[in-house]
Formats: structure tokens, sequence, C-alpha cells
């Protein structure tokens, strides 16, 4: 954020700016996946990626507009 506009913010800031919005998240989480499942046709993209010593992957999900990851 500092690179950006200039505002240094906390790992903990973050944090709780996430955990305070949460629910609205949610709800649009929610909205994405009933559009995604109401689609005819569903792609999907999987992506390995490594973070510090550990490997994870990010699954997308993609229909329309809609994508979820």
């Amino acid at each position: 954020m500092f690179d950006m506009v200039g505002l240094e913010i906390s790992e903990g800031a973050i944090v709780n700016i996430l955990k305070a919005s949460q629910s609205a998240f949610g709800a649009q989480t929610a909205r994405f996946k009933q559009d995604l499942m109401a689609g005819t046709v569903i792609a999907s993209d999987e992506t390995g990626m490594r973070v510090g010593k550990n490997n994870h992957w990010l699954w997308a999900f993609h229909f329309d507009l809609t994508a979820v990851f």
C-alpha cells in the first residue's frame, strides 16, 4: 500500500480489515457460486505456486462473467 498510495499499514490492521469484511465477502462469494453453478459449461484451471518453502495450488472456476478462485 505504501508503494501505491503512500499508506503505511501493518499486517495486523489488514487482518482486522479482512475479519470485519468477512460477512460481506461471504455473501458475494455465495452469489458468485450460485451464478457459476447455473452455467451450462464450467471451465477450471489450476496454478501451482510456492509460498515460503511450501507448495500451494490455486484453483479457478469460470463461467460467463463469473469466476471463483
